[in-house]
């Protein structure tokens, strides 16, 4: 009996499983990502984990602040000596503006 009923409509029962199979293989593949896809990822993170192993440590970062905040206090201190020295240029230049006028 199963035999007559396969021998009958199996063109049919071998659509239907084709289409089901389909069905489900088109489900997962919008479930799951492709393997091109997980692999071009994977890539991507290996590169960023390289540029993350390079950048500076917590403890470089700090030291490095303290010597800005070093040489902003060294640049602090040279603002008026480069006053002073602004002063005795504006005086040279004066002196040497007089001395053409004065032959």
């Amino acid at each position: 009996m199963i035999g007559e009923v396969l021998a009958k409509y199996w063109a049919m029962i071998w659509a239907l499983i084709t289409t089901i199979g389909l069905v489900i293989m088109a489900l997962l593949s919008k479930t799951y990502a492709k393997q091109e896809t997980v692999v071009t990822l994977q890539q991507k993170v290996n590169s960023l984990e390289d540029v993350v192993r390079q950048l500076p440590k917590e403890r470089e970062l700090h030291a490095l602040n303290i010597e800005i905040a070093g040489l902003r206090g060294e640049l602090k201190s040279l603002v008026p000596r480069l006053d002073q020295v602004q002063k005795l240029s504006d005086l040279l230049l004066e002196n040497e503006l007089k001395e053409r006028k004065n032959p």
